[in-house]
């Protein structure tokens, strides 16, 4: 970073910064009204301008902080003679971060977090988009399920919606209406939950009939989540119109007996009582002994970064792994090989080289 650039840079950085961040949240949503108007007419570029509009967003929020900051890399700008590295950026000629990179930056620089399932269904879009833009041909657009786009699109979008309307309303309180605006056409493709809903209807009457529960989804709101028993603790509701999954812990309630429901953070009160459960509650009683003289048996949670251990061992060879934070079950865990650290929800085949969440591996101390 060369501080002499920035030095010259902070005086105009302000109205830079502000004119850029009306820029890019503009930009989000006549990208959003773009994917609405494009989703019956032509999916391959809803589904586009879709993951154009979550990115945005999501750099707009990273630039409030600091216009530096959604630089893909700002050690390697070039040094121009008589131009600064502010004057590139507006220019236009330097290269952003990504989508995964600036949520880094939000997490490790500015202390923003951006939920797991957040993160999880932005991942579905961007893949979905990837297939388009890299792998299109003729015959694909006839293989697209509209309604699995609807559904991908809703899901992230609600995800979107509450970040940039609640969690971040002090960045984005001057574009309320317009986003609402979007939001309501967004909203009018509940058309087709509503015929999925109605389609599958007797099945999930047969289902009731044998004995199966559904609940309320969480996110399309018909009473469509499959209750499923994953173990004697953990739940999970998969609803069969938005594909939404949600697991939950049961725990006892530690002074009436009564069952508390822990959805997401640990957070659970019971209805009888009033008591709230916490993380500490959680770990206390749920997760097994460690020998302090013995290698960690309780994992990482690459889900949702949790900063201390919170993936308990399930499975019946303690193969599995229960986060106590968000309720991921994690079909495997293992040690980075790099720093050695225990953590559960990531492929680590390479993290020797690449690392983990925790390190950067051999590529990291290479360039140190």
């Amino acid at each position: 970073m060369r501080l002499e650039d920035l030095a010259l840079a902070e005086n105009l950085a302000r109205p830079v910064q502000n004119r850029f961040f009306d820029g890019l949240v503009r930009n989000a949503i006549d990208f959003l009204t773009k994917s609405v108007d494009d989703l019956e007419k032509s999916p391959k570029y809803s589904v586009i301008h879709f993951y154009a509009a979550i990115e945005l967003f999501v750099k707009a929020r990273l630039l409030a902080e600091h216009w530096t900051l959604i630089i893909a890399d700002i050690n390697r700008v070039p040094k121009k003679q008589g131009e600064t590295i502010l004057s590139q950026f507006e220019g236009g000629n330097l290269n952003s971060a990504g989508l995964d990179k600036c949520i880094e930056r939000l997490r490790e620089t500015c202390g923003v977090k951006i939920p797991a399932k957040a993160r999880e269904y932005f991942d579905k879009v961007r893949k979905h988009r990837n297939k388009l833009v890299h792998f299109f041909h003729p015959d694909y657009s006839e293989i697209i399920s509209l309604t699995s786009i609807i559904t991908e699109q809703w899901s992230a979008w609600y995800y979107l919606h509450r970040l940039v309307c609640d969690d971040w309303e002090d960045y984005f309180s001057d574009y309320h209406d317009e986003i609402e605006d979007v939001h309501s056409l967004i909203c009018g493709n509940w058309k087709y939950f509503e015929a999925k809903f109605k389609e599958i209807q007797p099945d999930i009457e047969e289902e009731k009939q044998a004995g199966i529960t559904f609940n309320k989804c969480s996110v399309c709101g018909y009473e469509a989540a499959r209750l499923i028993n994953l173990s004697d603790i953990i739940f999970s509701h998969s609803c069969i119109v938005c594909h939404n999954k949600d697991n939950e812990i049961h725990v006892a309630c530690p002074d009436c007996d009564n069952e508390i429901i822990v959805v997401d953070q640990a957070i659970g009160i019971c209805s009888k009582c009033g008591f709230e459960t916490d993380f500490e509650f959680l770990f206390s009683g749920l997760a097994p002994y460690q020998d302090p003289k013995e290698d960690s048996i309780i994992a990482y949670c690459a889900q949702c970064e949790y900063p201390r251990p919170s993936v308990i061992p399930m499975g019946e060879y303690d193969e599995k792994g229960l986060c106590l934070n968000c309720n991921t079950l994690h079909e495997s865990k293992g040690n980075c090989r790099y720093c050695g650290e225990l953590i559960a929800g990531m492929d680590l085949g390479n993290s020797y080289v690449n690392g983990c969440i925790f390190c950067g591996g051999l590529l990291a101390s290479d360039n140190s």
